[in-house]
């Protein structure tokens, strides 16, 4: 049906257009500018009724949209709101009837599961692998380079060499845990030339950047 409608507009705007071409060819400026004028109408026409449609939607009998410090929120702000975007006790929650939805700003959700059935829970699992991710490469380059202690000497005006430092393809990393994070973790990992492996509930499928998969089961061998 799609395909139909598709085929029958561009049908339509061609059976349309190169007639009003030919007519626009023919004219004096003044009457080209009120024919193209005529036609680019109903365009503008069609963006100020989305306007008024989305103005309508968001005044205060429409969708009523309150910013509010989480420190001062209340059980009376909370009256009436449907949706919340943010982490707020889930005690609270549970005392607002209104609520049906809750929006985490975290990937974490346990602390979450006492709430009411009523209520849909959704947290920002795959927000945060990027950022977090290329924060922990940093601490480990900063260890494993001796970067901290350096940065100590360097306040004191000491140049003392504190010995040789491993590259890191020699390194063997272990990440437990294969969600966003540690999957992020793990690729930059790779890319720098360590030997990575990794340990998740179950095993399915492996990605090409972990050496080998493993299950918590046989943590203590892994260490």
């Amino acid at each position: 049906l799609a395909l139909l409608l598709s085929v029958i507009a561009t049908l339509l705007c061609l059976l349309l257009a190169y007639p009003l071409a030919m007519i626009l060819c023919g004219m004096q400026v003044n009457q080209h500018s009120f024919i193209v004028f005529i036609f680019i109408l109903p365009m503008w026409m069609n963006f100020l009724l989305r306007t008024l449609a989305w103005q309508t939607l968001l005044e205060k009998t429409g969708v009523e949209i309150t910013f509010i410090e989480k420190q001062e929120v209340t059980p009376e702000v909370l009256q009436g709101a449907e949706i919340i975007f943010g982490n707020l006790s889930p005690q609270l929650i549970n005392t607002i009837d209104s609520i049906r939805w809750v929006q985490l700003d975290s990937a974490g959700a346990d602390s979450y599961k006492g709430l009411r059935d009523d209520i849909t829970l959704t947290n920002c699992s795959g927000a945060y692998g990027e950022a977090i991710s290329e924060h922990m490469l940093g601490c480990v380059l900063a260890v494993e380079k001796n970067l901290y202690a350096y940065h100590d000497r360097q306040k004191e005006r000491s140049w003392e060499n504190l010995g040789s430092v491993p590259v890191m393809r020699n390194l063997k990393v272990l990440c437990v845990g294969m969600g966003d994070i540690g999957s992020s973790f793990a690729q930059k990992m790779h890319l720098l030339g360590c030997t990575v492996y990794g340990v998740r509930r179950s095993v399915h499928d492996v990605p090409d950047y972990i050496e080998t998969m493993y299950t918590m089961d046989n943590m203590n061998d892994i260490l």
